[in-house]
């Protein structure tokens, strides 16, 4: 007989797969709340093995994910269990700025003179 799958929201509505009476059970009693069907604006928790981490999808752009290995599931209900939460963008969305590091060399100091004298006071001393 197959194993029933349960769909569950955590307390900030992110939706995860129960598989079994047994962890949807596990899940509840860690405040997760069973949901009757899922919208395709609702948020759905991934893992993906190759990465080992998790990630939060909507729902209506899970397909796509999916494709790149990332598949529905419960995230560890123990802090600090399997992998990071990693943050990726949305599909066909503008990428977020990076700051581009500044090209100017640092201005070089040397040893010899101090900051506070300039090198016409250091030749005439």
């Amino acid at each position: 007989m197959a194993t029933q799958t349960y769909w569950l929201a955590d307390p900030d509505g992110v939706h995860a797969p129960a598989d079994g009476a047994a962890t949807r059970d596990e899940m509840a009693a860690a405040g997760w709340v069973l949901v009757d069907e899922l919208r395709p604006s609702d948020q759905v928790w991934t893992y993906n093995e190759q990465v080992r981490g998790w990630s939060k999808f909507g729902r209506d752009i899970l397909h796509v994910w999916e494709a790149r290995g990332w598949v529905p599931s419960a995230p560890p209900l123990v802090e600090g269990d399997v992998g990071p939460v990693i943050d990726l963008p949305v599909p066909g969305a503008e990428p977020a700025a990076v700051p581009v590091p500044d090209s100017k060399p640092e201005p070089k100091t040397t040893e010899a003179a101090s900051p506070s004298t300039s090198k016409k006071e250091n030749d005439r001393a």
